[in-house]
């Protein structure tokens, strides 16, 4: 078999062939089975490998029709019923990914891309990962910018540092014996005449690498800040002429009660920022809580951002910490960190969003900025990374209204929260997260044809994240034999364990249950909302294809409201 047509086919031909692949001239009778649906699920992965090798061997030669026979299997409910039919879609839709990124003719390359994107957001997960990850795996024409500064990697602090002490202080304007308050490991003085000064404190374990990391990153943004387009206030390192690291004299202000687990020789980053630096999106009840606008204009804003900055391969690697698992981070290869395509369950979610590294400021946090190139991930995943983090974000804004509903109620029933959520405000949210991704990363705006179902998303949100079902967490004997006595019952006491109890436990013999949540799923188990990462999945999809399209100076991707699958709640697992 191969993928020419024997003749051409007229367009009202053509359009007959999109609803029966089989009826195209010039199959074979297997590829014709393939198309009509009546191979096996053995016979089907053959027949498409075979076909996928024609694909690669005649591509110039390839029809309109062999791309439908080649895409009939993602729309055959038989194969779907299969519990590895992702592996048959993955297959069927890398190769018209392929197709699409390298065939001679636009208009061939296009049609490619449209029966993948006509399919995006479908309610088999199977099914919509396999396009998902097609798509977000189209080659996109973006060169990292080069900077002067060299590898900021090999930074170290010199062995003689300038103090942060309170005549340095008073030389900044700040007169008096100043005090200011912590947040987190930054201790924050204002009133000075640059605004707010922050100390940002090197912690216990960590090189004094991070920090000078950090401040590189502070000038590099600063000086692209043309590309940003949107307000961003970036904080301004203040150095002195051996670089960018302090060291905080002991008797300087805000060590009495400085937070623990800080190092030693008190290695610091001084950088001034704007009044809003610290106003997080979900902020508790109180001046600094955000209306409904501000919020949504706020989390538009950084996702635009991120976008923006990841258009250029400067990736921000979290915007809040996702970890699969904590507790085992240190023994598993991927560090615990969460791989949201694999939609497992998500560690201590309303945790993760209590400090999130963006505010009305902008992003925060720039020690975790990256160039794409240092990293493992693909920008699909990046932006799925991102986009997952806003939306979490959008859901604690509304458990942050009343902090204290968590866990279990006086009864021992998980505490229902649900009334605290508005779904207008919701939907709003999310939609600000998209569009504003989308025109950051893409560069063009549109609220079109976004792809899921945004109302049965927002009552699934509410529906799980409104509940407290999952708050258990396990520490397995490995884990246990792993650390020492004293880190052990550190461990518990930080995870709620009365520190009287603690030295009566014993260790490395029995798992031992935590309540740690709320977590989005049980211990080891998948995400009990699934629609997150579905979301998440579609809409880094086909931020990735409207980039390829625009590069490519293909039109966007408009269809028909019958070519639009079903796209409601997720399926097939």
């Amino acid at each position: 078999m191969t993928f020419e047509a024997l003749n051409p086919c007229s367009p009202q031909r053509a359009a007959h062939l999109r609803s029966d692949p089989a009826a195209a001239p010039g199959l074979d009778p297997q590829a014709r089975l393939l198309a009509q649906g009546r191979l096996d699920f053995s016979g089907a992965q053959l027949v498409v490998a075979r076909l996928l090798r024609d694909l690669e061997n005649r591509s110039a030669r390839m029809r309109k029709s062999n791309l439908d026979v080649l895409a009939a299997p993602l729309g055959l409910r038989r194969y779907r019923r299969q519990k590895q039919a992702y592996f048959l879609f993955r297959e069927v839709a890398g190769g018209l990914a392929r197709a699409a990124a390298a065939h001679v003719d636009p208009a061939l390359g296009d049609y490619a891309l449209s029966l993948l994107e006509r399919r995006l957001g479908h309610r088999h997960y199977g099914l919509h990962r396999a396009v998902a990850e097609a798509l977000g795996g189209l080659p996109l024409a973006i060169t990292p910018p080069v900077f002067s500064d060299g590898d900021v990697s090999t930074a170290a602090a010199p062995s003689h540092l300038p103090e942060l002490n309170h005549a340095w202080l008073r030389a900044q304007g700040f007169v008096g014996r100043p005090t200011g308050h912590w947040i987190g490991r930054s201790f924050v003085l204002d009133g000075g005449p640059r605004g707010q000064l922050v100390i940002k404190a090197l912690r216990a374990g960590e090189s004094p690498a991070s920090l000078a990391n950090e401040a590189c990153w502070m000038r590099r943004l600063d000086a692209m800040r043309s590309m940003f387009a949107r307000p961003f206030a970036i904080p301004t390192p203040l150095g002195h002429r051996r670089g960018y690291l302090w060291r905080w004299a002991l008797d300087g202000p805000g060590r009495e009660d400085a937070p623990p687990g800080l190092h030693a020789e008190g290695h610091a980053l001084v950088f001034t920022v704007a009044a809003d630096y610290f106003h997080y999106p979900n902020h508790p009840v109180g001046p600094r809580r955000l209306s409904a606008e501000q919020v949504c204009e706020t989390l538009g804003r950084c996702a635009c951002l991120l976008g923006r900055a990841l258009a250029h391969d400067v990736v921000h690697t979290a915007p809040i910490p996702l970890f699969h698992n904590r507790t085992q981070q240190h023994r598993r290869v991927d560090d615990g960190v969460y791989d949201w395509p694999r939609a497992g369950r998500l560690d201590q979610w309303l945790d993760s969003c209590r400090y999130p590294n963006l505010a009305r400021s902008g992003l925060r946090d720039f020690e975790h900025f990256r160039l794409r190139a240092d990293t493992a991930f693909s920008r699909y995943e990046w932006i799925g990374v991102h986009l997952i983090s806003l939306f979490l974000v959008a859901g604690s804004y509304f458990r942050a209204a009343d902090p204290k509903r968590v866990g279990t109620d006086a009864k021992g029933r998980p505490m229902d929260t649900r009334d605290l959520f508005d779904p207008a405000l919701l939907a709003a949210m999310i939609l600000s997260v998209c569009t504003g991704y989308r025109l950051g990363f893409v560069g063009r705006n549109g609220t079109d044809a976004l792809p899921f179902d945004l109302e049965t998303v927002v009552g699934r949100m509410i529906e799980e994240m409104g509940v407290d079902r999952h708050m258990e967490e396990v520490l397995r004997v490995v884990d246990q034999k792993t650390m020492k006595r004293s880190t052990f019952e550190r461990f518990l006491v930080e995870r709620g364990i009365d520190p009287a109890e603690v030295p009566t436990v014993a260790q490395g013999q029995v798992d031992i249950v935590l309540q740690t949540g709320p977590h989005l799923g049980d211990f080891n188990q998948p995400i009990s909302l699934p629609e997150l990462t579905h979301i998440t999945g579609a809409v880094s999809a086909d931020c990735v294809a409207r980039r390829f399209r625009l590069e490519r100076g293909w039109p966007p991707s408009v269809l028909r409201e019958d070519e639009v699958v079903e796209n409601q709640t997720p399926e097939g697992r």
